[in-house]
């Protein structure tokens, strides 16, 4: 169904990708904040942080790559559930993914098991360095957004500008409704195939065939 006409057809193929959806949290207070609210996918470089203090929200690589640019020209707190994980990117000269495909990992059920735990962030040291310095400070996950800043059970920090490496809903809204039309939670599929719903085809999923 469209705005202007209902369509039909025997196979319908959801091609566009999973990073178009910004995940948003329903943070407590996010609407009362009057500085800048900013996703990761719409960054682009430091210019577009408005203020000085800035905290970036996530655990993962945008979030860490972020924060560390961020971190030479603004005041950067890092926030999330759980701090940060670090993957050293290159073993015995060869990157990470390297590794993942030549064991097998990048598409077994046990490389699933592993791959879709908490996201290490891939660092030859810097990022990891960055922390540890305090050049970007790492604070647990605050309990509430304030009109002008973040708050915890024991202390108040004021921000001008939140920045939301949160990642993305990967599922377009549409299917989630049909989804929930059906009577189904999530969408079951195999090699792109749907499992629950005949004629429909997914395309660039996460852990569609592998991980890469």
């Amino acid at each position: 169904t469209t705005t202007k006409a209902d369509y039909y057809a025997r196979t319908v193929v959801v091609a566009s990708g999973a990073f178009h959806q910004p995940n948003i949290p329903n943070f407590k207070g996010l609407t009362d904040f009057k500085g800048q609210v900013l996703h990761s996918s719409a960054y682009r470089s430091p210019t577009d942080i408005v203020g000085q203090r800035v905290a970036v929200v996530g655990a993962g690589n945008s979030a860490l790559q972020i924060a560390y640019e961020l971190s030479a020209t603004h005041d950067v707190i890092l926030t999330s559930r759980l701090p940060p994980l670090f993957q050293q990117q290159r073993i015995l000269g060869q990157d990470i993914h390297f590794w993942l495909k030549w064991t097998g990992l990048d598409s077994g059920r046990l490389g699933k098991w592993l791959l879709t735990k908490e996201t290490p962030v891939l660092d030859q040291g810097k990022y990891r360095q960055a922390v540890e310095s305090g050049d970007i400070l790492y604070k647990s996950l605050f309990d509430k957004v304030t009109a002008d800043g973040l708050q915890w059970p024991d202390l108040s920090l004021p921000i001008d500008s939140l920045l939301l490496a949160t990642g993305f809903n990967a599922m377009p809204n549409y299917i989630n409704t049909l989804l929930h039309e059906e009577g189904h939670s999530a969408l079951k599929q195999f090699n792109g195939v749907a499992q629950d719903i005949s004629g429909l085809y997914v395309v660039g999923m996460p852990w569609q065939r592998s991980h890469a």
